[in-house]
């Protein structure tokens, strides 16, 4: 809880999660995230237990099993100040039919940290994709 939404923006700014996230990401999460009380403080929109969950959700899940029933299109970025190896990442698109690594300059983050080359990521595939008349992926 904080007293403030600018108080959680300052609190979360120094934090090493949001350190290197672009700052209008940050104030978004920050006033999309929070809710403001009728006391005038302002908690998480969610309650405790599902933003655990949220961030201890994915540890778990193990893609391999899984990997080669993918046949969409796919791009596996590796982020060079990530906490994964390059070569966990190459096996796992080695499983995938349609699938390529590439490296971006970023935390295991993209989206917050850099919100443009997510976006021209997303650009990129999405024009190599060929589609059916109506729009939808085709192999």
């Amino acid at each position: 809880m904080f007293s403030s939404f600018e108080a959680a923006l300052a609190g979360w700014q120094g934090k090493p999660l949001f350190q290197s996230w672009h700052p209008a990401v940050l104030r978004d999460y920050v006033y999309q995230g929070l809710v403001e009380r009728s006391d005038g403080q302002v908690e998480l929109r969610c309650s405790p237990e599902i933003e655990v969950a949220v961030f201890a959700g994915a540890r778990g899940y193990d893609l391999f099993p899984v990997a080669e029933r993918i046949t969409a299109l796919t791009r596996i970025c590796w982020a060079e100040r990530g906490d994964f190896s390059l070569d966990t990442y190459r096996a796992l698109a080695g499983l995938i039919q349609h699938a390529q690594v590439g490296t971006v300059p970023t935390g295991h983050l993209v989206p917050m940290e850099r919100p443009d080359l997510a976006a021209q990521l997303i650009r990129d595939l999405a024009a190599e994709a060929p589609t059916t008349p109506g729009g939808r992926y085709q192999q």
